[in-house]
């Protein structure tokens, strides 16, 4: 589904052996292999070396996902989430500023599972419930029945690369939302 690579992203977080934040090269390699990629050693390095920005010889998981993304969600995209966001304040009656939270069950009054194309197609095996269950369980990074306009940017920047239209990552946000 349109999740998939935000929960790969969630996943990779268990690559992070050392629990310090960012991955050396055998970090990489041992995760990927996690995944059913098998990537040599020095294949790790030089992904390392080509993505690593701050010089440290490890890829932050920002450093990583912008190498996974090709680049940053475009700016138009950007605002077309943040308008979903502060919407999503309003109805809550939050103010729409930086850090500002919405609880999940607020948040899943406004969500439309039949934005989901298996939900709309009548897929036994993707009923409403279950749709609705996976997207908050994936939208809730922290667990903590919150969900920051942080936590809800990064959702959609890395579902993004999945929907090549403007236009159509635009209906896809009407849809559910």
């Amino acid at each position: 589904g349109i999740v998939g690579l935000h929960t790969f992203v969630k996943a990779l977080s268990s690559m992070d052996e050392s629990g310090d934040g960012v991955y050396d090269a055998e970090e990489l390699r041992w995760g990927l292999r996690e995944f059913g990629i098998s990537v040599s050693e020095d294949d790790c390095l030089a992904l390392v070396q080509m993505f690593d920005e701050d010089g440290g010889g490890t890829l932050s998981l920002d450093e990583l996902m912008v190498a996974i993304r090709e680049g940053a969600m475009p700016p138009n995209r950007v605002a077309m989430v943040r308008r979903v966001f502060h919407m999503l304040c309003r109805d809550a009656g939050l103010p729409c500023a930086d850090g500002v939270e919405i609880t999940t069950d607020r948040i899943r009054q406004r969500f439309d599972p039949f934005g989901d194309e298996r939900v709309e197609r009548g897929d036994p095996n993707w009923p409403p419930k279950d749709v609705t269950n996976n997207f908050f369980a994936v939208l809730d990074d922290s667990g903590d029945g919150q969900v920051s306009d942080a936590e809800f940017m990064r959702m959609y920047e890395n579902i993004s690369p999945a929907v090549e239209d403007d236009g159509d990552f635009k209906r896809m946000l009407d849809k559910f939302w």
